[in-house]
């Protein structure tokens, strides 16, 4: 198996550890705690609702696969953070914020190598903020059922950083190369 198998099985093994983890004590909800738990949702929903598009519109092989990890990975997480926050009286938000409804809408305007680019652009960024918050959750936050939520969803969070990253390189090779072929055509054609 290569590589990047083994971190896919990795990643799903830790998400799965997180939907089956004992649940902690219930402890008072914070500000922190609710907002964290707001914050997180709001992004689940983000990623599960571009990877989707992305695999209706992705070209680049990279990509698709990479989507159906966030989509796969990002419902279980989902699913367990629920959990947690009905068991705490915490309300869970049923649709994203509207900074991610602008994303979801610009990239469902585009299609091609141009939304490829976009969209793993985006994961890098998003993964990058889900680790800060998960973070600063895991060090910070009051609830122990949320913080242990935390603590075992980072290292996935950041393996689909570093996921992210990886294919954002291949997908930018790929836009790269194909752009020096054209351009390596057109000043061929202007030599005429």
């Amino acid at each position: 198996m290569n590589t990047k198998g083994t971190c896919m099985l990795t990643v799903a093994a830790a998400l799965f550890a997180v939907v089956l983890a004992p649940a902690a004590k219930a402890a008072p909800v914070s500000m922190m705690d609710k907002t964290f738990v707001k914050k997180a949702a709001q992004s689940d929903i983000a990623e599960i609702m571009t990877s989707q598009l992305a695999l209706q519109r992705a070209v680049d092989g990279n990509v698709r696969e990479f989507a159906q990890h966030m989509v796969r990975d990002h419902k279980m997480t989902s699913m367990k953070l629920k959990k947690i926050a009905m068991t705490n009286g915490v309300m869970v938000p049923m649709h994203t914020d509207q900074m991610h409804q602008m994303e979801y809408m610009r990239l469902s305007k585009m299609t091609g190598a141009s939304f490829d680019k976009t969209y793993i652009q985006g994961q890098v960024k998003a993964h990058k903020a889900a680790v800060a918050l998960f973070t600063s959750e895991k060090n910070r936050g009051r609830n122990g059922q949320l913080t242990q939520f935390a603590a075992t969803t980072l290292p996935a969070l950041k393996m689909h950083r570093m996921m992210s990253v990886q294919t954002a390189s291949a997908v930018m090779r790929a836009n790269d190369g194909r752009y020096a072929h054209r351009t390596n055509g057109m000043k061929h054609m202007g030599n005429m």
